[in-house]
């Protein structure tokens, strides 16, 4: 999302896979040309700006970009208005805590930005959490010619084979393989900032078996952003609960090598370090180990989550044992020791007795059916049980769909634990 100033630009991206939202302001005599590059570095795929601005002569630039260009209406970008809908999103009385308060054209971008988003994914944007500001000048300024030239991300085929982010990226999570690439697009600049990288960097070159069993370890974990993603936007499967459940899972052991470490920046890692133990729990809790592709398949809540739950399955799965026992509790009740319980397609459930014993039959008998040799019959019992079990399935698959909704939203409310750990695991990653 891109606001144009009188002194500049305000520009706010946001990755709806990841929840990753930032913004920043560009207001140098070459502004243009920097916001340019931005966006390449960015890989911008839809850009969305004022319908005023387009209209001036300046703007011209963006109907020729390589992204699809959605303009919204002017008061989307007032800052008054995206700053009362950026606070009310954070649930926060000012963005100071992001560091954009002041930068009224950041936010004017980023409030638009996050309104059309809500209103085209339908959804509340739970993994949208933080917002993270940046200046282009804690970089080092890389224009679209030089990172063309320079083969950093796309090599002279146009693809990623024979790039430098191909020969330098060796990570064993995407998440690693994102970090890495925005450091190549993004260089330090800050001598400090390079030293204690490097540092990190030394220690795990020199301890080769730490590094092996790190990376080992990172080769488990799956993609807790885009995971995390999936979940808030209510797109995640159960199988993707227990692959979020399988890498957290990892954290500990991860944090127990890193603890190994004699580096202090290391430590400033497992110093703030989260286990995310609840979340695994949470899910180690309602889901099965092996749950199926979709929720309408069934089998996919443990026993013990839910009564109602448990009652109606062991119906659905007891229902022989059911027909076996009720057929001799109804045969003691009546003194008919011939008394069968049976099922067809048509009828439905029945009590069958021959007709040399029907006055032995009790008042509480329907008549169903009458066949040459026996009459059919259904009790209230085993009325109620017809009922029961026919509605079992689609009880069984409401009440899953509603516990596994229930695990999902809990998960997503935890996003900005998740996406903190995320950005930490990425770091050791592109580090190592």
């Amino acid at each position: 999302s891109i606001f144009v100033g009188e002194k500049g630009y305000g520009l706010a991206a946001l990755d709806m896979t990841t929840g990753l939202f930032k913004v920043t302001e560009i207001t140098e005599e070459h502004a243009e040309s920097l916001v340019k590059d931005e966006l390449d570095k960015l890989e911008a795929k839809e850009v969305i700006v004022a319908e005023s601005a387009l209209n001036q002569t300046k703007n011209q630039w963006l109907k020729n970009g390589p992204f699809y260009l959605h303009t919204s209406e002017d008061w989307t970008f007032s800052h008054s208005e995206s700053h009362r809908f950026l606070l009310e999103h954070f649930k926060t009385a000012s963005l100071e805590g992001f560091g954009c308060e002041h930068l009224k054209m950041a936010v004017s971008a980023a409030g638009a930005l996050l309104r059309y988003l809500q209103e085209t994914q339908k959804s509340t944007l739970e993994h949208i959490n933080s917002l993270a500001t940046f200046n282009i000048h804690n970089y080092m300024l890389l224009d679209h010619s030089t990172v063309k030239s320079l083969e950093l991300v796309q090599s002279s085929q146009n693809n990623r084979k024979g790039s430098l982010v191909d020969i330098l990226d060796l990570s064993q999570t995407p998440m690693g393989a994102r970090r890495i690439k925005e450091w190549i697009l993004k260089p330090l600049v800050d001598k400090s900032m390079i030293e204690e990288r490097l540092g990190i960097v030394d220690e795990f070159k020199n301890n080769i078996l730490l590094r092996n069993d790190l990376r080992e370890l990172l080769g488990d974990m799956f993609d807790l952003e885009r995971l995390l993603g999936r979940i808030s936007l209510g797109v995640a499967s159960p199988r993707d609960l227990v692959t979020l459940k399988t890498s957290v899972g990892l954290l500990p052991k991860i944090r127990e090598q890193l603890a190994q470490c004699r580096s202090a920046s290391i430590a400033k890692y497992t110093a703030a370090w989260d286990n995310l133990e609840s979340v695994f729990e949470l899910i180690d809790r309602v889901i099965v180990n092996d749950p199926p592709f979709s929720m309408t398949e069934g089998n996919l809540i443990k026993s013990g989550c839910d009564e109602e739950l448990d009652r109606l399955k062991s119906i659905s799965n007891d229902g022989k044992n059911w027909i076996a026992r009720l057929e001799v509790r109804e045969r003691e009740r009546t003194g008919i020791p011939l008394l069968k319980v049976g099922y067809n397609k048509i009828y439905g459930y029945y009590i069958e007795v021959t007709k040399k014993n029907a006055e032995r039959v009790p008042q509480d008998y329907i008549r169903k059916q009458s066949l040459v040799n026996a009459e059919r019959y259904i009790s209230p019992e085993l009325k109620d049980y017809e009922a029961e079990i026919t509605g079992a399935e689609d009880k069984i698959t409401e009440i899953e769909a509603r516990l596994f909704q229930k695990v999902r939203h809990a998960i997503a409310a935890e996003g900005s634990r998740i996406q903190r750990m995320a950005k930490v695991v990425s770091e050791v990653d592109a580090l190592l």
